[in-house]
């Protein structure tokens, strides 16, 4: 839980915008800033992921033993 109380160390530097866009092809764009990162995630754009029971929906490795999430393009 984020608390106002508690201000950050330090400075947080993400990569430009730009060079978020072009620094993956393949791969997932958030890779350069993402925390979480994994080989896997620069061979190819995970698909979305159900994370949830209301809709909501994640692009991410993380959630890949979820069921994948029926989308406008995905639906049978």
């Amino acid at each position: 839980m984020p608390d106002p109380d508690i201000k950050w160390k330090g400075e947080i530097n993400l990569p430009s915008e730009e060079e978020m866009r072009s620094s993956s092809k393949t791969g997932c764009r958030f890779y350069p800033r993402c925390p979480a990162r994994m080989d896997r995630c620069l061979t190819a754009q995970p698909p979305l992921y159900k994370i949830d029971n209301i809709d909501h929906q994640a692009s991410c490795y993380l959630y890949d033993k979820n069921e994948v999430a029926v989308t406008g393009t995905n639906q049978r």
